[in-house]
């Protein structure tokens, strides 16, 4: 009889057949040493051969199976051919795909080590609020790992909150994924309404359905993960533009509101001065006079300066509905208000404090000349803003701008400012369902009584001390044609038509003195005596053809007249002469599309007077 013993080493490959099966090819080789059982034989030895075929059949997670065949050849001896049957543990260091961590922040979902599987999920509490949102921005992030000894390819998945969604979104995940990686895909899906119904924090459940192909097969799988979602008015201050979910200019209650209040208060204006101003102001009126107050939050993040907190915002109606507010709800339903008459609006934060802002729609040269007073204004690009402190309700609009104006330079350096416009494009503004109708407005008699008083406290703060420097100026033996100019046009600029008319009547006279007569003209233009102001922008064309300010009013009184091609004519040669001033009446250009769409470009803003200084 014989005996060997024998050392060598194996290589082969395995092939995936089926989830639960596959066949490993080997092949081998190294050196045995032959012993004859008996006395006197020495022992031999040579090299040996041998490969072979093994089907493994997986059990469980960690075992298996074997059944294969080898044939064995012992160099200078014989062959044989042997069948085995084998069993295996696979340590899970060892198996494939098992035993890699997930990365950080990521909850398991799935570890049983077939297939291609959804492993683990990340996702962030969802906030109702901001339901457009997760559209474009990730939902939640999963993990996908491939347990197969062969890639995964044809990936897709889907996900769907159901009854929140109205249909599954497809998440974009790498085309192939090699045995034993892992890949990371994001989840997206699109809220409808029903999610602004959510008015306690709850736990919905996220349908995650796999699809794949492997071994020549598609395959399915479902995931069903639950979800944080917060409640509606629930929000952060990561990024202080979320605020601009809240401030919606279609808030039924609010925009009934708004629009209400300037029907009731058209007649009590000013129409010198800026349109969107008065606006302002009376909206703020109508808030007090509805009786709302500033309450302080003692739970506030904002207040507390943790941009990881949940903070609570309410929606304008709601606001409106309880009349009390802190700082951010004060903000967002003033906003919401200007908005929905038109008016642009901005947030403005400062460490732990929020207030609002609107747009005037004047040059900011132009606001100074009218205001002068450039530390009372935003400017940003070319634009005008006006900061108002919504906290200061005890107060009138004016003590509210005064207060705006003050925390804005004193923390101008580290003070946001975001237009809510541009905060939209990343936080689209929402509606609550079963939005309740605009409260009952307050008196007529008020809210005129109000706007008056703040459009004489802006007149008093502007146009007396300014007036006084030039009355004095102008009663001085000789004083110039100019002097007398300047002094009606400050007295024009707040609506003063009689004390400027005076003034320019004296200039005027002073050696026809030419930018005192085109005023004149503005004059009847801004009491809309259209037909003496033609004719008076006529006279001083007769004497300066190119005059762009006369131009400009000749424009705008033939216009008013309907005397299209007398203005479109006094239009072109304006853009000539001015091409700056032109483009501040470019409703008058008669190239543009006529019909409502002109119209309402030209009733957008109150007409720019050019007055002549």
């Amino acid at each position: 009889s014989l005996s060997t013993i024998s050392l060598g080493a194996s290589a082969g490959v395995r092939l995936g057949l089926l989830p639960f099966l596959s066949a490993s090819l080997f092949g081998g080789g190294g050196y045995f040493v032959g012993l004859l059982n008996g006395p006197g034989a020495p022992p031999e030895g040579n090299p040996y051969l041998s490969g072979g075929i093994r089907f493994d059949f997986d059990i469980a997670d960690s075992w298996s199976i074997g059944l294969g065949g080898a044939y064995r050849y012992f160099g200078g001896l014989f062959g044989d051919t042997a069948i085995g049957v084998s069993g295996a543990y696979h340590l899970p260091a060892l198996a494939i795909g098992r035993g890699s961590p997930l990365p950080e922040g990521f909850t398991p979902l799935s570890n049983d080590g077939r297939g291609l599987r959804v492993t683990g999920l990340k996702s962030d509490p969802v906030f109702p609020v901001f339901s457009k949102y997760y559209d474009e921005h990730p939902l939640a992030e999963v993990v996908l790992r491939n347990f197969e000894a062969v890639p995964a390819d044809k990936i897709k998945l889907t996900a769907i909150v159901k009854g929140y969604m109205d249909g599954a979104r497809e998440t974009t995940v790498q085309t192939r994924i090699e045995p034993g990686k892992d890949a990371t895909a994001q989840v997206y899906g699109l809220f409808n309404e029903k999610l602004l119904e959510v008015a306690e924090q709850t736990k919905l459940s996220l349908s995650l359905v796999l699809e794949y192909s492997q071994y020549g097969k598609t395959y399915r799988d479902e995931y069903a993960p639950s979800i944080d979602v917060l409640y509606r008015n629930a929000m952060i201050w990561e990024d202080d533009r979320r605020m601009a979910a809240f401030i919606s200019a279609r808030d039924p209650a609010a925009s009934g509101f708004a629009r209400g209040v300037l029907a009731a208060s058209r007649d009590a204006r000013n129409s010198a001065l800026n349109q969107d101003l008065q606006s302002a102001m009376v909206i703020y009126e109508a808030m007090r006079s509805h009786g709302l107050v500033y309450t302080k939050d003692p739970a506030s993040a904002l207040a507390k300066g943790d941009k990881k907190a949940v903070d609570t915002l309410q929606f304008p109606q709601e606001t409106l509905a309880s009349r009390n507010g802190d700082c951010d709800d004060l903000s967002i339903l003033f906003c919401s208000l200007l908005e929905s008459i038109g008016i642009e609006t901005a947030i403005v934060t400062t460490p732990g404090h929020v207030f609002a802002a609107f747009q005037l729609g004047i040059r900011p040269e132009d606001a100074a000349k009218a205001y002068g007073r450039s530390e009372d204004f935003i400017v940003r690009d070319g634009s005008t803003w006006l900061p108002v402190e919504l906290t200061s309700l005890s107060s009138d609009f004016m003590g509210a701008w005064k207060e705006g104006a003050r925390q804005w330079n004193a923390e101008k350096g580290t003070a946001g400012f975001y237009p809510v416009h541009d905060a939209w494009k990343l936080f689209a503004p929402v509606v609550v369902s079963g939005a309740a109708k605009a409260p009952a407005l307050p008196a007529a008699t008020r809210l005129t009584a109000g706007l008056k008083t703040n459009v004489q406290g802006l007149v008093a703060r502007e146009l007396s001390p300014r007036a006084e420097a030039l009355i004095a100026e102008a009663k001085k033996p000789g004083a110039p044609a100019k002097t007398l100019n300047s002094l009606g046009v400050l007295y024009a600029r707040y609506g003063q038509y009689d004390k400027a008319l005076e003034q320019f009547t004296k200039a005027a006279g002073k050696d026809t003195y030419r930018p005192a007569m085109v005023n004149i003209g503005n004059i009847y233009l801004a009491q809309k005596q259209y037909r003496q102001a033609s004719e008076q922008f006529r006279k001083v064309l007769r004497i300066a053809p190119a005059d762009p300010f006369s131009l400009a009013g000749a424009a705008m009184a033939f216009d008013a007249l309907g005397s299209r091609a007398e203005a479109g004519d006094a239009y072109a040669k304006l853009k000539t002469a001015d091409p700056g001033l032109a483009e501040q009446l470019a409703y008058l250009d008669t190239a543009k599309a006529d019909g409502g769409t002109r119209a309402a470009e030209a009733d957008s803003k109150e007409a720019k007077i050019a007055w002549n200084e």
